[in-house]
């Protein structure tokens, strides 16, 4: 996941240029500099905390494929898990509790 990188400068109005269209423009460049930037990168987080799981695909790889590695929380333990191919095996848990 990319950094979040710093925006550009609002453009400055053109003398002649009423406020309405000005407007417009400042939301249409809100929307495209900030909402979007932002937005992407809150509901990749939330994609991963939602699972109660996050896989680490291997250089090449695609999910669920050999040589893969997933953290993932089962019940209050932690597991760490690699795929063999056909399934996912426990590797190391961790007891919460």
């Amino acid at each position: 996941m990319d950094k979040l990188k710093n925006t550009e400068f609002f453009p400055a109005a053109k003398e002649d240029e009423k406020l309405p269209s000005y407007s417009q423009q400042m939301l249409r460049w809100l929307e495209k500099e900030i909402w979007y930037r932002i937005s992407k990168r809150v509901n990749w987080l939330l994609d991963r905390i939602k699972d109660d799981q996050h896989e680490i695909t291997k250089s090449g790889n695609k999910i669920n494929e050999e040589g893969n590695w997933r953290f993932k929380i089962d019940g209050n333990d932690l597991t760490t898990e690699r795929h063999n191919g056909s399934a996912w095996v426990t590797i190391d848990r961790w007891h919460g509790s």
